[in-house]
């Protein structure tokens, strides 16, 4: 059950006597890792897709809420009115299995078709010193934005109040990697990955 250094012995016996040998083993024990669920999501009126942010995970099984499912590890899954939705991920390998559960609560965009959007700027990609987030138009809601590790583990949040333009965040001191950034303001969400150099 544990890793270290064993004496294994050996005894035989026979009617003339009996004999024992002795050897030490260093043993390593390697645990099964256990996996763990989460995710993220973004969605574009009533399209939405998900990114996957579990552990070791080898199968995957989603409930969207609408009776609908998938087995992909990041679907995209487009639903049919607006509303309300459980959404659960359950993942899985050799040793058990894990679940997450977000509510999530779609409502369609009102843009006027041919109408030019805000566009949303994330860069320098790949970051070496910091990362900013610029949009082209004045939010009227806050902005929360949360980083996470390629792993799920959650290692920056910040909130701009509404009427920000330019967020710039340091990761100068952050270990190369792929990092997981979302951003989220008022029912819009937008999730993307960010590679860290040095």
């Amino acid at each position: 059950s544990q890793s270290g250094k064993r004496t294994i012995s050996l005894s035989v016996a026979s009617d003339e006597g009996s004999d024992i040998s002795e050897m030490e083993l260093e043993m390593t024990v390697k645990a099964t890792e256990i996996p763990l669920s989460a995710f993220l999501y973004s969605h574009d009126d009533l399209t939405v897709r998900f990114t996957d942010m579990s552990d070791y995970a080898v199968s995957y099984y989603w409930e969207f809420g609408d009776r609908r499912t998938s087995t992909l590890r990041e679907p995209v899954h487009t639903f049919s009115a607006e509303g309300q939705y459980t959404v659960s991920q359950v993942v899985r390998n050799r040793a058990c299995a894990d679940t997450s559960v977000q509510v999530i609560i779609l409502k369609p965009n009102l843009a006027v078709p041919g109408t030019p959007q805000p566009a949303l700027k994330i860069y320098p990609v790949p970051a070496n010193r910091y990362i900013i987030i610029e949009t082209d138009a004045i939010s009227d809601n806050d902005i929360f934005v949360a980083i996470y590790t390629s792993g799920g583990r959650l290692i920056r949040q910040t909130e701009s109040k509404a009427g920000t333009a330019r967020i710039v965040i340091d990761v100068d001191t952050w270990p190369a990697g792929t990092y997981i950034l979302n951003i989220r303001s008022g029912n819009e969400q937008f999730t993307t990955k960010i590679p860290v150099i040095r």
